[in-house]
């Protein structure tokens, strides 16, 4: 930036600037240059400077189940992908942070848990890894089992459910079946990121919850977890879950208008609504009517088209295709404009 006056010719060097950029938080700064002659003539300029967040490469955390029996050290690792990430990974257990440790330059993280956390009676536990992420990777996170093997003599056990399919945005209860000697405890419910949900086990076993929303449409092998108690040792299963789009509820209002020379306008509004999930449908419907079509996209859930030249008594049929989206299923209605009194 440079500046001169016609008296003092360069003075460039007398330019104030107003605020500054952090060049480390992304965001838009404003810049305010001021500068002024001999006779204290001066003049204003700005400029707004945008500082755009580096792109996050993305990171996968590896942390597989381990045993410890009584006299091991209770130590815990998971491995950061890429090697290049630095940062931090904590371990955490029924939400509490049970260790911390830098990342390695070989990507190991890997801590000997205090006192306090190394005499965990046996049982089977679902540990959190979560790494912190840094200037150039995105943060992750793994579940993994830490199971503490208890005496030999107990009994091993089963935990069993059926395999299920549900529909997205509804909660389903599934039914947990724990064999062994009289077994009592818990059972958690994980995806590998997360404990979706648990239950303590009555005397016919128990029912897991899981929650609406929790699973996006798709295909999910869980883990099923027992943990365990004084008389058995813990075990695990694997159930696949099966979701399916949620069906949308579409709704079409025609109604006339404009009407010239013997001939209206059809006003088609199309709403597609969540049907109660608490999420609002997006993506693209076709609204057709005779040889004409409009593709529109939905705004908040709406769209709207416009057909001309129909009779002022015709009453054309209108055919609405929603396509879906991440979310939701496909839909195709139809509907005939109403008789005009």
């Amino acid at each position: 930036m440079s500046a001169s006056d016609d008296t003092d010719g360069d003075v460039t060097d007398r330019i104030e600037v107003i605020g500054g950029v952090d060049s480390a938080s992304a965001g838009q700064y404003v810049l305010t240059y001021r500068v002024a002659d001999t006779n204290g003539n001066e003049a204003l300029g700005s400029r707004v400077v945008t500082v755009v967040a580096p792109e996050l490469a993305s990171t996968r955390i590896v942390a597989p189940n381990i045993e410890w029996s009584q006299d091991d050290p209770r130590t815990l690792t998971a491995e950061v992908a890429p090697t290049t990430a630095t940062g931090t990974v904590q371990f955490h257990l029924d939400d509490e942070v049970i260790c911390e440790v830098a990342v390695g330059a070989d990507g190991v993280a890997a801590c000997t848990l205090d006192e306090a956390w190394a005499e965990l009676p046996a049982g089977a536990y679902p540990v959190l890894a979560v790494y912190s992420g840094d200037e150039a990777h995105e943060a992750a996170q793994r579940v993994f089992l830490a199971t503490v093997l208890g005496d030999p003599g107990l009994t091993e056990s089963a935990v069993e459910s059926d395999d299920l399919s549900i529909v997205y945005g509804k909660s389903v209860n599934i039914p947990v079946s724990v064999w062994g000697d009289r077994p009592t405890g818990t059972v958690t419910l994980s995806d590998g990121t997360g404990v979706l949900a648990s239950t303590e086990l009555g005397r016919t076993g128990g029912v897991v919850r899981l929650p609406s929303r929790s699973l996006d449409p798709g295909s999910h092998r869980l883990t099923l977890l027992y943990a365990g108690d004084f008389a058995n040792l813990p075990s695990s299963t694997e159930v696949v879950v099966q979701v399916a789009k949620a069906p949308p509820k579409v709704v079409v209002k025609l109604k006339r208008t404009k009407q010239r020379l013997g001939k209206v306008i059809v006003v088609a509004v199309v709403k597609v609504k969540g049907a109660g999930i608490g999420a609002t449908p997006t993506g693209k419907v076709r609204i057709k009517t005779g040889k004409k079509a409009r593709t529109v996209s939905l705004e908040s859930g709406r769209a709207t088209a416009r057909f001309g030249r129909h009779g002022a008594k015709a009453r054309p049929r209108v055919v609405v295709n929603y396509r879906g989206d991440r979310l939701f299923a496909p839909v195709k209605v139809r509907q005939r404009l109403g008789k005009r009194n």
